[in-house]
């Protein structure tokens, strides 16, 4: 979905459905190209479903030059990391160090065998030690993994400049990705840190970004806050883990590999232009969905509506209209979530019988929160076929 003209997943089921990118789906989802019901609006989908044929290699935009995909793991290796004091199975408890680079083999066996993907592991008290440099993540990486957890032994403080510092130096072939973990406040101050940042992105812009993790008591509060920060400043997210719990950790590198992994997808789908982030758009109040499905005006702005699919014999074909369109469609005008690569916003689709009565589905739009998403509604189609698929 992008604004004038675009695409909404639209599942055929009974309403409330909520229809998302990270669900497993069938490759026969029906897509709906929304306009605002505006004469101009409505001639540019009446033009575009005119010359629909001669969209059938819109999908294949200009292939990136990016084909690198590399993820910096910054490691607190603070005397504190040494402690075993870490919820795991079966109530066992666990050290955190060990807690960490098991959540890091989930993540190896999340992105093993997708190609140009690569991993590089710095680790960091008052100093920082690069243990890994752009090593391809495949059957080998886990081995590495665990050669670097044998040979490490938390001490001292944790100073995360030298760790930023680290990554600078080990960017700019390709996209980079930096992850920094660490159990609690830095040993150097925030000026400093903030600084060593704004200076990759100066000398990289989008093509590297930095996610924090908390992990711990430690990392809450106001703390937590200038985490959160950090990972804003980088083009990142923070991710909280306050509760010292290992399955938890795992679940955040599991969230962490999948945005590595559509973030890989849409650039090399979509170009650089994928790596741009859109501006920021304000999220409307919780349950503003909630009652509004006879008359959602207050909420939401009035589109055409038509649902558009490829031929049966052609799936990578030009979309084409199947069925009726529909007066009333209505897309709330703020989403109501956001993701590290998406907004979520509420659609109802509202559609007459012919015997009387109304139809009315409640589903979701996924807007990309980077530009380059939006070039074409073919592009958008095939990106979002594939990504399920893969």
């Amino acid at each position: 979905f992008s604004p004038g003209l675009g695409l909404v997943s639209a599942g055929l089921v009974p309403p409330p459905a909520l229809v998302d990118k990270g669900s497993s789906l069938s490759s026969k989802i029906p897509l709906s190209a929304i306009s605002q019901a505006s004469p101009s609006a409505t001639a540019r989908v009446s033009a575009w479903a005119a010359s629909a044929s001669q969209l059938g290699q819109a999908q294949r935009v200009t292939a990136s030059a990016v084909s690198s995909f590399h993820v910096i793991f910054l490691i607190d290796n603070s005397r504190s990391m040494s402690r075993a004091d870490v919820l795991g199975p079966a109530g066992t408890m666990l050290g955190r160090s060990a807690c960490v680079f098991r959540a890091l083999d989930t993540f190896a066996d999340q992105l093993t065998g997708l190609s140009g993907v690569e991993c590089s592991v710095v680790v960091f008290s008052t100093q920082a030690r690069v243990e890994l440099d752009h090593a391809a993540v495949d059957a080998s990486i886990k081995g590495k993994l665990e050669a670097i957890r044998m040979r490490t032994v938390p001490r001292g403080g944790g100073d995360f400049a030298p760790a930023l510092r680290a990554m600078h130096g080990l960017c700019g072939r390709g996209v980079d990705i930096g992850v920094l973990l660490t159990d609690g406040r830095p040993g150097d101050g925030w000026p400093t840190i903030n600084s060593t940042v704004a200076a990759m992105r100066r000398d990289f812009g989008d093509r590297c970004m930095v996610h924090t993790v908390g992990f711990g008591p430690d990392t809450g509060g106001v703390h937590a806050g200038k985490l959160e920060h950090l990972a804003q400043q980088g083009g990142g997210r923070f991710h909280a883990n306050a509760k010292l719990d290992a399955e938890a950790l795992v679940t955040t590198f599991e969230h962490l590999s999948a945005q590595v992994s559509t973030l890989r997808a849409s650039v090399l789908m979509f170009g650089e232009k994928a790596l741009k982030p859109l501006p920021v758009k304000e999220k409307e109040v919780a349950n503003a969905w909630e009652g509004k499905a006879d008359d959602p005006s207050s909420v939401a702005d009035r589109c055409h509506g038509q649902i558009m699919l490829p031929p049966g014999n052609d799936p990578a074909g030009a979309l084409l209209p199947r069925g009726p369109s529909t007066e009333e469609a209505w897309v709330h005008r703020k989403p109501f979530a956001e993701g590290a690569l998406r907004y979520a916003t509420h659609l109802w689709w509202k559609r007459p019988h012919v015997s009387g009565g109304v139809s009315t589905w409640h589903l979701v739009v996924k807007e990309s929160k980077f530009d380059g998403a939006h070039d074409s509604p073919q592009a958008v189609h095939g990106f979002f076929l594939t990504n399920h698929r893969r």
